[in-house]
Parts: C-alpha cells; sequence; structure tokens
C-alpha cells in the first residue's frame, strides 16, 4: 500500500489583472512647444551681449566755446551731433557724454556764425567767430560823415571812426543803437536784417546857426535850399535878385521834369516871399493874385519847421501860406529876420542877395 504523503498541494493564487504603462513626466523647459522659444531668446540675448561687446565703446566730449575776437566765453552757445545735444554754461564749458568719437558737433550761439568740430576724448576749444555789423553815421544837416558815440543795448560804447563808421559785436537784426554827437540831437536806430545801420542825425539849433552863416558866408546857396526846402530833389534854385525879379516882371515858363524857385521883396517892402513854380506851371509876378482862386495844392517840405521843433506862427519858424494855384508863397516878415541870424541867412540865400 502506498502511503500518502504528509504535504497538502497549496493552491496557487490567481494572477493580479495586468496594469497600465507608468507614465513619464518631463521638465517644463523640454516639453517641445516650449523648445524653440527658449532657442530665439538664448540667440537673441547672446547676440546683443555679442554685439556691445563688438561695438565701440562711447566717449565723453567736452571743452570750451570762447570768442575768437576776445577770447571771453560764449554762454548759452548750443552743441548737437550724434543724436545728442547740450548748451554751454556761463563759463563756456560743455559736456556731451556717450558720444562716438570723431562725431560732428555744429555750434552755435546768437551774434556768431555757426561752426563744426568733432567730439574727441581730449578737451576742445571752439572758437565762434562774431558776426559783424556795419554802422554808417551822416550829418543831417551837411551829409558828411558824423563820428558819433553808439551805445549797444548791452550797455557797450564804441566810437565811430573819423569817417562816420563803426563795426559793432554782439548786436543783432531789430535790436536798437544809440547815437550821440557834439552839437547834434541823440537819435536811436534799429539794426536791419541784413546786419547793417544807417543813420543821420538832426542838428541841434546853434549846430544849424553856425553852418547856416558858413554857407551864407561863402555863397553856397544851394546848400541852404537843400536844408530848408528838403527834400530838394526836383528843384532848381534861380538865384533871381529881388529887384531883377520885380523889374524884369520874370516869368516861369513850366519844365515837365523841374520845379523853378525864385525870390523877391514883397510889394510894400516889408518882408520877402519865395515863389515856387511846379512842373508844366507857368507864374509871374501877377500870380499872386492866384492866391484867391481855387486850384490844386501842393506840399512842400521845410527845414525850418522840423529844427526849430515850434508850430507855425512863430517868431523863429517860417510863417507859411499853402497856395490853391501854381504858386506856394512862403512868407517871413522883416523884423523876425533881424531878430534871427538864420532866418536872415535863409532869406539871403532865396533871394539871391548874398551877405
Amino acid at each position: 500500500m502506498v502511503a500518502m504523503s504528509k504535504f497538502t498541494e497549496t493552491p496557487l493564487a490567481p494572477a493580479p489583472p495586468p496594469q497600465s504603462p507608468i507614465a513619464v513626466h518631463k521638465p517644463w523647459y523640454r516639453r517641445p512647444i516650449l523648445i524653440l522659444p527658449l532657442v530665439l531668446i538664448v540667440m537673441a540675448a547672446v547676440g546683443i551681449t555679442l554685439f556691445f561687446a563688438l561695438s565701440p565703446r562711447g566717449i565723453t566730449a567736452r571743452g570750451t566755446v570762447i570768442d575768437r575776437l576776445t577770447g571771453q566765453p560764449v554762454a548759452a552757445a548750443s552743441l548737437h551731433g550724434g543724436g545728442k545735444s547740450t548748451t554751454t554754461n556761463a563759463h563756456g564749458k560743455f559736456q556731451i557724454a556717450g558720444i562716438a568719437a570723431d562725431t560732428a558737433l555744429r555750434v552755435q550761439a546768437r551774434y556768431y556764425a555757426p561752426t563744426q568740430v568733432k567730439a574727441t576724448q581730449t578737451p576742445v576749444t571752439v572758437r565762434l567767430a562774431p558776426i559783424p555789423v556795419a554802422v554808417t553815421i551822416t550829418s543831417a544837416l551837411t551829409g558828411s560823415p558824423l563820428r558819433a558815440g553808439l551805445v549797444m543795448p548791452n550797455g557797450d560804447r564804441v566810437l565811430a571812426r573819423p569817417d562816420g563808421t563803426a563795426t559793432l559785436y554782439r548786436i543783432g537784426p531789430g535790436e536798437t543803437v544809440t547815437m550821440k554827437a557834439a552839437g547834434y540831437v541823440p537819435a536811436h536806430a534799429l539794426v536791419g536784417s541784413d546786419d547793417t545801420v544807417k543813420a543821420a542825425l538832426e542838428p541841434t539849433l546853434p549846430t544849424m546857426r553856425a553852418q547856416l552863416r558858413a554857407w551864407d558866408r561863402s555863397r553856397h546857396y544851394q546848400s541852404i535850399i537843400d536844408w530848408v526846402l528838403r527834400p530838394a530833389t526836383g528843384y532848381t534854385f534861380m538865384g533871381t535878385g529881388a529887384h531883377a525879379w520885380v523889374r524884369e516882371n520874370k516869368e516861369i515858363a513850366g519844365d515837365p521834369q523841374t520845379a523853378y524857385i525864385g525870390g523877391g521883396f514883397t510889394g510894400n517892402g516889408t518882408g520877402v516871399t519865395i515863389q515856387i513854380s511846379w512842373p508844366g506851371e507857368r507864374w509871374d509876378t501877377a500870380g499872386l493874385a492866384s492866391l484867391l482862386t481855387d486850384g490844386p495844392v501842393h506840399r512842400v517840405t521845410l527845414a525850418g519847421q522840423q529844427a526849430w521843433q515850434l508850430g507855425p506862427g512863430n517868431d523863429h519858424v517860417f510863417s507859411t501860406m499853402w497856395s490853391s494855384g501854381p504858386v506856394l508863397v512862403i512868407t517871413a516878415g522883416t523884423a523876425h529876420a533881424n531878430v534871427d541870424a538864420v532866418m536872415t541867412g535863409i532869406i539871403k540865400a532865396m533871394t539871391g542877395q548874398g551877405s
């Protein structure tokens, strides 16, 4: 008989059900959707770094702007170049940081001609040339050059040369120059857009008296006429003597180009009358009656009225009457003329009497 085994066979446990594969998680920066942008960012950063590493480093340009003539600093001068700009301080100093070497800098300032320099590491001195203003001064009485003193807006003073000319700096168009000369009324003149000043100074009464006496003594009657009847353009002084005028009953035939001036005493001998005939018109001694008729009115500027600065009717100016015909009568009583030596000289010149 076969013996039974001591061991009993244990049944195997059932196999577990199959499991799904385990998912592998990658770092965020290794995800395909982010790799390309990250590569581009890295490449851009490297490019920028290389650009700045290989680019030339900027410099700090500095220096001083001065006046070429005086050597004095020029304040508020402007400098532009390389996309940068600055202005000089009160001492003419400037500084521009981070600008490429050899960059062209344009330098300009009021009253100066602009110039250009290159930016350098070494301090530079920029010399600006002041723009000259040409001045010409004459006497309104004689037309001769006048040596006058000039005062600029900033208080600087300049004396004109003997030929009446001067050169001013640090002044520009639209600004005023004050002019003073002995024997003349002070005047003000503006600098023109062409950087010039032209002025004719009016004489004071003593200066005018002295000059008219000198002209009278030297029988320069045309000079007196040019002064008394300003402007004298278009007029010819006949210089006819008073007695000859009355005796000959001289007629002036109107000339289409020239107006004639003659002179004579009034009928009663108490005054002096100067008659003026305009182009294309006729006048004779009988023409005084035309004062009472209607006709065209002519105007003449008398320097005497302006120089004395008094109104018509004053003892020291002409007593004038504007005619309604072809004649302008300018009358000055003999008493007035005897009192005022200037009037005496004018009347002598007008009538051809001389001294």
